[in-house]
């Protein structure tokens, strides 16, 4: 502002900046526009295939526990042992057995 109250205009004094020249915003009423309708997605579920999935996981559970179980009988359990197993137990289902 100068003495005489009138804003001078941007880049007229020294260490000013010019405003950035800026888009003008377009006015849009409710009846412009329409908001996406939500869709429902439906797929079919083979309740055989998922239940054969579950028996999957639990006999690799089981042979995974019932191996732990002889070497801890054995007294040759470790973490290492352990981790080796199930690994292994891992890599004979395959690796697209695993979905996360």
């Amino acid at each position: 502002m100068t003495d005489d109250g009138t804003h001078p205009q941007d880049g007229d004094q020294p260490g000013i900046l010019a405003d950035i020249p800026r888009r003008k915003f377009i006015s849009v009423s409710t009846g412009d526009s329409s908001l996406a309708q939500m869709r429902f997605v439906s797929f079919k579920v083979n309740h055989l295939r998922s239940l054969a999935g579950l028996f999957h996981w639990f006999r690799l559970l089981l042979y995974f526990s019932l191996n732990t179980l002889g070497d801890l009988l054995s007294g040759r359990d470790s973490p290492r042992r352990r981790a080796l197993r199930l690994r292994r137990a891992f890599e004979r289902k395959g690796g697209s057995f695993i979905k996360l």
